[in-house]
């Protein structure tokens, strides 16, 4: 299994303010690492992950490729020689659509950068006008096709609730990423942190962010679409971090274990199909595969609680080895 190497570089690089950004938060750096202090970075995460043998780099935070040419490469030169050293296999980054050429593509190519995540967040003209991206729709086709030609896996971020945006919105953009064939996405909910323009849009009222409820359901139809055309979705929401965690101002749908809540919904939504046929008013054991026995639970018995009303019963569940589920109705006096 190979493990990430996250470096940010917190909108260091980055050409505009975008509404919702403050990166240092974000990435609890506030200041840029050094390439000179690469291979110590490495060499601590190595020191950690035991067991693991197979390392990648990361870029993380701003913006790589709109870096100062001799800062990228100083970067690129570190990371090379650590590929060298076999200290790490490859290196990644993330970067805006309008960042791409293809002398910067080749350059990172040359040394030994083999995956690239684009900031799409919205392919609606109007969403990305609203939150001051600086890029449009037809920057992020035009550099997708570059990154695929030169061979590169490339990952797109998808991020929802922005201002202006709807669900017709969120799906539309879901649909325009699918029709670009991304080896992966990332779908992340906006969320309030303060220095950012978007709070100050929050107080005034002009803006309301989704309920953790509105995203979870919006990420689920997202997430559907994704998986029906076979696209990974390798995350979902912000990836808990403790200046994440203890940031002043944090308003909208954020949750340490996001990710977890979208399937377990899907989960439930989809067992709750299955049962359509089951006598209602009755005492139910549930005997489920146990690998997924809590995500069908739910947060705080969310799923518990929805199977119940559904049955109108009360239900116990059982964890089993085997992929079928199975449920049987717990005899009473009354049956």
């Amino acid at each position: 299994m190979k493990k990430i190497i996250p470096i940010f570089i917190p909108h260091f690089g980055c050409p505009h303010q975008c509404i919702f950004c403050d990166q240092r938060n974000i990435s609890g750096h506030e200041y840029p690492i050094k390439g000179s202090d690469l291979k110590n970075e490495i060499l601590k995460w190595r020191s950690y992950s035991k067991g693991v043998d197979d390392f990648e780099l990361a870029f993380y935070g701003g913006s790589f490729t709109s870096l100062p040419k001799e800062i990228r490469l100083e970067f690129l030169k570190k990371g090379k020689e650590c590929i060298k050293e076999g200290l790490i296999s490859s290196m990644r980054c993330s970067t805006r659509p309008d960042s791409i050429s293809k002398d910067i593509l080749l350059e990172c190519r040359s040394y030994g950068l083999s995956t690239i995540e684009l900031g799409v967040q919205s392919m609606d003209s109007s969403v990305l006008s609203n939150a001051k991206r600086g890029h449009t729709p037809d920057d992020v086709i035009q550099s997708v096709r570059l990154i695929q030609d030169l061979g590169f896996t490339l990952g797109l971020q998808q991020m929802l609730g922005l201002p202006g945006s709807e669900e017709s919105k969120e799906l539309f953009t879901t649909d325009s990423i699918i029709s670009l064939s991304p080896d992966f996405v990332r779908i992340y909910p906006t969320i309030i942190l303060e220095h950012t323009e978007l709070y100050q849009m929050y107080l005034d009222k002009v803006y309301r962010p989704l309920s953790l409820e509105e995203a979870v359901d919006l990420c689920g139809k997202c997430y559907k679409k994704y998986i029906k055309a076979k696209i990974p979705v390798i995350r979902m929401g912000l990836q808990a971090s403790e200046s994440l965690e203890q940031a002043e101002i944090l308003i909208g749908p954020y949750h340490p274990s996001f990710g977890q809540m979208v399937k377990s919904k899907i989960l439930i939504e989809n067992y709750l199909l299955s049962l359509k046929d089951i006598p209602k008013g009755r005492e139910y054991n549930i005997f489920y595969p146990k690998k997924d026995l809590q995500n069908l639970i739910g947060q705080k018995g969310y799923g518990k609680k929805k199977i119940e009303n559904f049955l109108n019963g009360k239900v116990k569940f059982f964890p089993i080895e085997e992929d079928l589920p199975y449920i049987k109705i717990k005899k009473t006096k009354e049956n």
